[in-house]
């Protein structure tokens, strides 16, 4: 059987802990979220993983 990569993925948020799905590809919800390159650099720094969408957009209102 050939093993196909998936183009979208189950994650759990490390911040909130909740399930999203994230696509492998460009089309990712996160593409659509403007993250100033400061506040991309926290969330690197600060969790290993992407970030729910939740998560991610209210990370980015407050920064």
């Amino acid at each position: 059987m050939e093993n196909k990569e998936r183009p979208f993925e189950q994650k759990k948020c490390p911040r909130c802990g909740n399930s999203f799905v994230c696509s492998t590809s460009a089309k990712c919800w996160c593409f659509e979220v403007e993250v100033p390159p400061a506040a991309m650099e926290i969330i690197q720094e600060t969790w290993d993983g992407c970030l729910c969408p939740t998560c991610l957009k209210s990370f980015v209102e407050t920064k």
